[in-house]
């Protein structure tokens, strides 16, 4: 009885969706034809007709799964492979055609300029009980507070007998993670969106066993830390994840590649980047002692408050200290740039010093009588 209930309930489920589709698609058919749309067009269509995000999100993925044709010779080439995000967009928009990653881009778009939060998933898939060769790219995109997976790709048609072939397919349309997991596998296995995570044997066998260590997680929250990352700590985060689940087939090895070449990307610009940042404090440093010895020479004069003397060297001293102590923090340098760092690291060491004197020298010339002040400047020529 519960498995006739549960058919009847599915069954309902897919002549509800079926019929809110319907509607949609009478909406989007009385969209302007152009021949080239545009992001800003279709979401602003889209926008203006349909209200709610569960309305807007299918209509955003019934637009993307009937304007886009699948490219299959493009997918064998690798023509689309050096596009950027934006030329993905552009080229799908133009040419109506493109690949797995054309529709997630075009979808995600559509989703941005609607104000849904949606992001880009990559893996692989599995169909017939065989794994793909090729690495695949869907959606996951946050509907009232939950996170929920959408694959326009496979919702917009099939290929058979290395024929591609129009079939909108609403399976993929908020998917349920244990149904997509069937089929579809991410690097990153909080996208799964399951409290046990498969690993990739699982996946290939769907033989629970083979998995020696249950991970278990708890994905909306961690996802929630996961997008707070900066871009070189979730490639680190995607790294360990996908070593601690196990590098079996190409694809997961050619991730594991990637990543670390993306960390070390992102690592030796960062670092180059903070060296310039440094570069130009050390020079402002340099600036600020060349006025504080200039003013040392004219014996203070015109004079100032001695809060005020103290403050001109105590606060520029203070900047070349923090600017200094984020240099020696510097760590894993690349070898690209340590002769750059250990350049700098002298120049701060030995400007230190010299900062020093001078600041010294200031702290005995406010604590000195004001009659007896004179002398200092002559009495101890070497602290200049």
């Amino acid at each position: 009885m519960k498995k006739i209930l549960l058919f009847f309930s599915l069954l309902y489920a897919g002549v509800v969706q079926a019929q809110q589709f319907d509607a949609i698609a009478k909406t989007l058919d009385q969209m302007p034809a152009v021949q080239s749309p545009t992001i800003v067009s279709v979401a602003g269509f889209i926008n203006t007709h349909f209200t709610g995000e569960e309305d807007k999100i299918a209509a955003i993925f019934y637009w993307t799964t009937h304007a886009i044709a699948y490219d299959l010779p493009g997918s064998i080439n690798g023509q689309y492979d050096t596009q950027t995000s934006p030329e993905k967009v552009q080229s799908a928009l133009t040419t109506r055609k493109g690949v797995c990653m054309h529709y997630a881009e075009v979808f995600k778009a559509l989703a941005d300029a609607s104000q849904i939060p949606v992001e880009l998933v990559s893996g692989y898939t599995k169909q017939y009980g065989k794994i793909s060769t090729q690495t695949h790219q869907w959606c996951a995109a946050k509907l009232n507070g939950k996170w929920e997976l959408f694959d326009p790709t496979w919702g917009a048609g099939v290929v058979i007998e290395n024929q591609y072939q129009d079939h909108f397919n609403t399976y993929y349309f908020r998917t349920p993670p244990a149904d997509l997991i069937q089929s579809h596998y991410p690097f990153e296995y909080l996208w799964q969106l399951l409290p046990n995570p498969m690993s990739p044997a699982q996946f290939k066998s769907n033989e629970p066993e083979l998995q020696p260590q249950k991970i278990s997680c708890n994905p909306t929250v961690e996802l929630e830390s996961y997008l707070a990352l900066t871009e070189i700590e979730k490639s680190k985060l995607e790294l360990n994840h996908l070593q601690m689940m196990g590098i079996s087939n190409p694809m997961l090895r050619a991730q594991e590649t990637y990543l670390k070449r993306e960390i070390s990307y992102f690592g030796l610009n960062s670092t180059s980047d903070k060296l310039s940042q440094l570069v130009d404090e050390f020079n402002a440093s340099i600036s600020a002692y060349n006025k504080v010895v200039m003013f040392r020479n004219q014996q203070f004069k015109p004079a100032i408050s001695d809060e005020e003397l103290v403050a001109s060297v105590q606060l520029p001293f203070n900047n070349f200290t923090q600017a200094y102590a984020s240099l020696m923090a510097l760590k894993e340098v690349d070898r690209a740039l340590l002769g750059q760092v250990n350049g700098l690291t002298k120049s701060f060491a030995s400007t230190k010093k010299a900062w020093e004197v001078q600041l010294a020298f200031v702290q005995e010339y406010v604590a000195t009588p004001i009659e007896n002040r004179a002398e200092l400047f002559y009495t101890n020529p070497r602290r200049r």
